[in-house]
């Protein structure tokens, strides 16, 4: 195909439309790659009008929702939520909020129709497994009241576990793509677990730890020049443990090699929030868990609401679960957390009612 350009003002606006087609068919092709997860953000958007009277729940909501965006490379809804997140901090309302989101879900489902040819996304919307999960667990459930083997039971529950790095491999893109966005240098997460998990009863906590691979690659994460300069390598890592515990509950660790916590920022925000100033380092820790303090400048597309840990937080207590931070200054950030084994629970349940 030949192009013949005329004037300047014909070439910018042919570089434009280069530039936009090559952003459509990433986001496309991300899609594609990522429809399970596409599925739950649509679910979580069209739940976002049933929590408009819970400031809290709808701002750490909205937060994980432009998170999920960004993640997809759906940088124009990405956008849109960062900028209804900035007309609510300075004054929230019910109505704005509802106003936001609707318009949100309009832009996104005229998106979904422009190019269902393409991600057939306008029938049900279903995780793809090779089968249903909730017919495979109630199928669980029978055999234990059938009293089956154990042996079939266990091959029959396998089916709906995945390697923990299956589950959170996602986590790796986001804190790529998002350290990229900061301008840092940092290599994919390394996983060091064999336990699968079934994802289904997590899915909650799962989708909120995309504020934990974001964290990392902005606030710890050192610029490679930093790095370079006190003889770390350019590249950071962020590094992910996860077993089963004596107990049957679960354990989960993530450490970076960065910085640590800006332990003077925390104490600076809170004293501009007119909060009394951490004393000790498990203040400084409650405070930056509270949902109210970030160490960012300024609020930012990928940083700066200080909600992010506060929504992981939430999602653990909700499993009956810990969190616990951690730092060693100059060299990493470490986060724990446990949490209860739900197929534990439900196994338990149906032996006891057997």
């Amino acid at each position: 195909i030949m192009i013949i350009a005329t004037d300047v003002t014909e070439i910018k606006k042919l570089e434009k439309r280069n530039k936009d087609e090559s952003e459509l068919h990433r986001t496309l092709l991300k899609i594609l790659k990522s429809k399970n997860e596409l599925v739950e953000l649509l679910d979580l958007l069209k739940e976002m009008p049933t929590i408009a009277q819970d400031p809290k729940t709808a701002m750490r909501n909205l937060h994980t929702l432009k998170g999920e965006f960004g993640y997809l490379e759906c940088n124009k809804f990405s956008q849109l939520c960062h900028k209804l997140e900035d007309r609510l901090s300075s004054k929230y309302t019910p109505d704005e909020f509802l106003k936001g989101v609707q318009d949100l879900q309009a832009q996104v489902n005229q998106f979904l129709t422009d190019h269902d040819s393409i991600l057939n996304m306008k029938g049900e919307r279903h995780r793809i497994v090779p089968i249903e999960a909730k017919a495979l667990a109630d199928l669980v459930e029978e055999a234990k009241q059938l009293k089956a083997p154990d042996r079939i039971i266990r091959s029959l529950e396998a089916m709906t576990e995945v390697p923990i790095e299956e589950c959170l491999g996602w986590m790796s893109d986001v804190f790529c793509q998002v350290g990229k966005e900061a301008g840092k240098e940092v290599k994919p997460i390394s996983w060091k677990s064999s336990e699968r998990i079934c994802p289904d009863l997590y899915k909650g906590l799962f989708k909120s730890l995309i504020h934990i691979s974001r964290n990392a690659a902005v606030h710890g994460i050192e610029t490679p020049e930093e790095r370079e300069a006190i003889g770390k390598p350019h590249e950071g890592s962020l590094r992910c443990e996860f077993k089963k515990q004596k107990n049957g509950d679960y354990y989960l660790r993530f450490q970076d090699d960065g910085k640590g916590i800006d332990v003077e920022a925390v104490k600076a925000k809170a004293k501009a929030l007119g909060v009394p100033e951490p004393k000790e380092m498990k203040e400084v820790v409650n405070l930056l868990l509270s949902g109210k303090v970030s160490t960012s400048q300024k609020v930012t597309e990928i940083s700066g609401r200080g909600i992010g840990l506060n929504a992981v937080q939430r999602e653990v207590e909700k499993l009956g679960g810990t969190m616990e931070m951690s730092h060693e200054p100059g060299k990493g950030t470490n986060i724990e957390i446990t949490f209860g084994n739900l197929e534990k629970k439900f196994e338990n349940r149906s032996r006891l009612t057997a």
